[in-house]
């Protein structure tokens, strides 16, 4: 319990550490890139120069999130369908402990970003490039579907709920600018989150020829609801003025407090059986995706 404690307290101070980064203005004359705009009155610098666009901007981007690796993988029937309350069972519960695909499937991310120089260098004797940092808030929702089966030819009913990430982004980010208002972006960034993990309803119900109906409810979720984690991301952004467009592979991962429970009867006009079904487990979940985003760039330097 101490340990969970004190990971979520690591999770608050950073959040509130990066909220009020990513809120201070880098300038009071921010300015969308395409556009134009005056120079502040209280400018005075006597050679005329002041950070360029290039050295401080913010990036508006959304995504297209397709999950990788087992995250992605879809499962098939694990018994044949002959007793589908078993087969139900055996299925529902493989992919929250890890031992099978999620089947997770396209998703879109919000992400708000921002890029803060160091300082020029220079790439040969011609080519300047930027050494900063980058910081930004990235919200994630992703669908699972862990089996294409078709459910309803065994008169069983699946429902999935989606994955939900959300969290912030801090790391370096080496630019290399060409001309002005263009750069191909390179950086690693450590992402402190928060992720909602997915989670699955069933029912079977069936009357079969000799007279017996049978019911079966089942669930599970992840008792916790919220986790919190540490993830890493790699990208590569290219911007021209106001456009901006980047690829990223996240490296991500949930603990997932596993919670199942349920409820069954097979009952005849002479006869009825029924109890309570039930279980938990705690496992660490893969969700790694690759991302592709499409962005407005706002322009926070001076010329």
């Amino acid at each position: 319990m101490k340990k969970q404690i004190s990971k979520f307290r690591l999770l608050k101070y950073s959040t509130v550490f990066l909220t009020i980064v990513l809120l201070m203005p880098a300038s009071s004359d921010a300015q969308i890139i395409a556009g134009g705009g005056s120079m502040p009155t209280n400018y005075n610098n006597p050679d005329n120069k002041g950070s360029k666009d290039d050295d401080s901007y913010g990036v508006f981007k959304v995504g297209i999130n397709l999950p990788m690796g087992t995250f992605s993988q879809q499962i098939p029937l694990f018994t044949a369908p002959t007793y589908p309350a078993l087969t139900l069972l055996n299925n529902l519960n493989a992919p929250f402990k890890g031992t099978a695909g999620l089947g997770a499937t396209k998703g879109f991310s919000f992400e708000y970003s921002q890029f803060i120089s160091f300082g020029e260098v220079k790439l040969g004797s011609k080519l300047p490039g930027r050494v900063g940092i980058q910081l930004g808030y990235d919200f994630d929702y992703t669908p699972i579907n862990w089996s294409a089966e078709n459910w309803s030819n065994y008169h069983i009913t699946v429902l999935t709920y989606p994955f939900y990430f959300s969290g912030f982004k801090i790391g370096p980010q080496f630019n290399i600018n060409p001309i002005d208002n263009m750069g191909l972006c390179f950086y690693l960034t450590i992402d402190p989150y928060i992720s909602v993990p997915g989670q699955e309803k069933a029912s079977y119900y069936y009357n079969d020829p000799n007279g017996y109906t049978n019911t079966l409810d089942y669930s599970i979720r992840d008792s916790t609801l919220v986790q919190g984690n540490m993830n890493v991301s790699l990208g590569v952004n290219f911007y021209y003025k106001a456009l901006f467009v980047g690829i990223e592979y996240n490296w991500m991962h949930t603990r997932y407090n596993g919670s199942a429970t349920g409820s069954y009867e097979f009952s005849s006009s002479n006869s009825s059986t029924y109890g309570n079904l039930g279980g938990g487990w705690s496992e660490v979940l893969q969700c790694n995706m690759l991302k592709f985003t499409l962005g407005v760039r706002f322009g926070t330097g001076r010329r």
